[in-house]
């Protein structure tokens, strides 16, 4: 009688951690989005169930144009690489998840972004208020981020070889690594422009203050 107590005991004890796990989503475009694509991770409460399986595996997601004001409940999809969300009402992004390789984000109201995730490669932040970025992941390759209020930008890291800039408030670039391929920076108050590299197929820079560039040759 005990050995059989015991097991009925774990038994429980396995349902429990097994068990659905809801919460809300604040957002009611975000949540009626999220009901529509997965009905059966919603109870009637609207509640979304954060174990389900399709929410959990899930790797690509596009909410753009739905007006969204907030995509609290995004951490939750634990195997998100690809995010859409252009096109909202966003004045702030939650922490996103770490999986996540690609981030659209342009046409918005973002004042800031959080810290990104470690293995973003692509970041689409363009058309938004920002005034700053956040330190940008050792694996970005590729950052469009023209069009905000930008007056500097962090270091770049190695591994980038896209970078647009245009329509900000920058003064001075960042050192450029080797890796760099497309640099536009139009329409900023750069003066002059830092050592560029070789690996630099196209450039881009009319209408800043620019007073001397040199001719490149490959």
């Amino acid at each position: 009688m005990k050995k059989i107590t015991i097991l009925f005991i774990c038994f429980i004890a396995f349902a429990a951690t097994t068990k659905a796990q809801y919460v809300n989503i604040p957002d009611s475009n975000f949540r009626s989005f999220l009901i529509l694509k997965y009905p059966t991770c919603f109870n009637a409460a609207k509640q979304m169930d954060t174990t389900c399986t399709s929410i959990v595996n899930d790797t690509t997601l596009n909410c753009s144009f739905k007006l969204i004001t907030s995509l609290d409940g995004i951490q939750y999809f634990k195997s998100l690489k690809y995010l859409n969300c252009d096109a909202n009402k966003l004045t702030s992004l939650p922490l996103l998840p770490n999986s996540l390789t690609t981030l659209h984000s342009s046409y918005n109201q973002l004042k800031s972004l959080s810290t990104l995730p470690k293995f973003l490669k692509n970041l689409y932040c363009n058309s938004n208020e920002l005034i700053n970025l956040p330190s940008l992941s050792d694996s970005i390759t590729f950052l469009d981020c023209n069009t905000n209020k930008l007056i500097n930008l962090p270091s770049l890291p190695i591994s980038i070889s896209f970078l647009e800039c245009s329509f900000n408030q920058i003064a001075i670039l960042p050192s450029l690594p080797n890796s760099i391929k497309y640099l536009g920076c139009s329409r900023n108050n750069l003066i002059n422009l830092p050592d560029l590299p070789n690996s630099i197929l196209t450039l881009v820079c009319p209408y800043n203050q620019i007073a001397n560039l040199i001719y490149l040759t490959h």
